[in-house]
């Protein structure tokens, strides 16, 4: 049952994915424009306080040298929370508890790039170059924090 579950989810997410794709609904450039913004989902309640997000919100994981992200210029809200909800939150089995906003421009004021993916969805973005000390990074996470407001869903 499990197995049959997990193979129509996989199946569903594929086809959401070649609409997106194959019907232009969520199109966009391969190359970042500059000032685009770009979309952080938090899934940790400590990384938020209130408003407030913290910078460990936008530090990449451990494990991990990059940041993930979408693109989200041109999407109403309810859109980005539903590309969350079927590209991010399903992927990784933890709820959203929030999302945020950057921007391509103050990535690249901390020396960071950004890097399209296209999978599992057209707008999928990470943002690379993070340094590998973590003090470094964790500064660099808190310069992008800075100004983000926390965004709850409603």
């Amino acid at each position: 049952m499990a197995k049959n579950l997990l193979h129509r989810v996989s199946l569903k997410e594929l086809l959401l994915f070649l609409q997106a794709i194959f019907a232009r609904k969520s199109w966009i450039s391969r190359r970042v424009q500059a000032d685009e913004r770009l979309t952080r989902y938090i899934f940790d309640e400590r990384h938020i306080k209130g408003e407030e997000v913290k910078g460990a919100a936008c530090e990449p994981p451990k494990s991990l040298p990059e940041v993930s992200v979408y693109r989200t210029n041109g999407l109403g809200l309810e859109a980005i929370w539903r590309i969350g909800l079927i590209y991010v939150e399903s992927l990784r089995g933890k709820k959203m508890v929030a999302l945020t906003h950057t921007t391509s421009n103050l990535v690249k004021g901390q020396e960071l790039s950004v890097q399209p993916l296209w999978l599992p969805h057209p707008r999928h973005t990470n943002i690379l170059g993070w340094p590998e000390e973590r003090s470094a990074a964790k500064q660099k996470a808190l310069e992008l924090a800075r100004d983000a407001k926390a965004i709850k869903p409603t």
